[in-house]
């Protein structure tokens, strides 16, 4: 659908509140005009070039985040426990319990008959 920029203020630019830019955009075809809200990309340059276009999208500012180092003490800041809970399997290092491991029980994968083959009699 082919659309225009349409510009609502005298200046050219968008309403702008933080990392949101609200902008009117009107189709072409049927002149019928939207609100278009914009996160996240700046797309009005000093020059008042406007678009997207691959050199001027950008990350949100705190998007991309280290990894906490869980499990190496209280220096981390996470907390004596950093999260795993005070004791048990899942609180220590390792692989943990097995993938249907229902504590004990019986697995609901073994507690279900298995697959088989229904044979049709011939004679």
């Amino acid at each position: 659908m082919p659309v225009r920029l349409v510009q609502p203020r005298a200046s050219g630019k968008p309403f702008r509140t933080g990392r949101f830019a609200y902008v009117f955009v009107q189709c072409i075809t049927t002149a019928e005009v939207s609100l278009v809200v914009i996160v996240g990309a700046r797309l009005y340059e000093e020059s008042g070039v406007s678009g997207f276009r691959l050199d001027n999208l950008g990350l949100q500012p705190g998007s991309k985040r280290k990894a906490k180092r869980k499990g190496r003490g209280i220096v981390v800041g996470q907390g004596n426990n950093c999260g795993f809970g005070m004791r048990g399997q899942t609180s220590r290092l390792g692989p943990g319990v097995r993938k249907g491991f229902e504590g004990g029980q019986m697995p609901l994968y073994r507690r279900l008959p298995k697959l088989r083959r229904s044979l049709e009699l011939i004679n």
